[in-house]
């Protein structure tokens, strides 16, 4: 009897964990997705966004998601890359308005952890895109700035 108990539940909770659904993103996030470039004076910025499948820890379940990663360059040069991991990749993405997105990003550089907030809003032409940094925040604070995107530029879509 405790044998079939026991299968019973192991069945059970193999259906159970099967059973999990995907929390499906409520925004079309096509116009957002791919690798936008934008340049200011010798620096270029290049951000990739990528909806993947992440793991929420305290809710034990999985949901759509939409991160990114960060190219800095110099002189088309890569100085640094930034890449994307779920919810710790530098950039975490959220739903505005139609095509516009607000950006929660965070980068650790050395000793120096930066995050802020910005602005992607995607033009009706979908081929550029502007952005606007809201906030931006070092810790611990410092005269250097790592996170060094200026407050805004102008994305086109690669």
């Amino acid at each position: 009897m405790k044998k079939i108990l026991l299968l019973l539940t192991i069945c059970l909770a193999s259906i159970y964990c099967c059973s999990q659904e995907v929390q499906k993103l409520t925004y079309d996030i096509k116009a957002l997705e791919g690798t936008w470039l934008a340049k200011s004076g010798t620096k270029s910025y290049e951000i990739t966004f990528e909806k993947q499948i992440l793991y929420l820890e305290p809710l034990k379940t999985r949901a759509e998601g939409v991160v990114g990663s960060i190219k800095y360059l110099e002189n088309n040069i890569v100085i640094r890359t930034v890449n994307m991991d779920g919810f710790e990749s530098p950039i975490n993405v959220y739903f505005r308005d139609l095509n516009k997105f607000r950006i929660h990003y965070s980068e650790k550089y050395n000793e120096t952890k930066i995050f802020g907030i910005a602005y992607f809003d995607i033009n009706s032409d979908g081929k550029t895109a502007r952005w606007y940094n809201l906030f931006k925040r070092q810790i611990p604070e410092s005269t250097k700035d790592t996170f060094d995107i200026p407050k805004e530029l102008i994305f086109t879509k690669k």
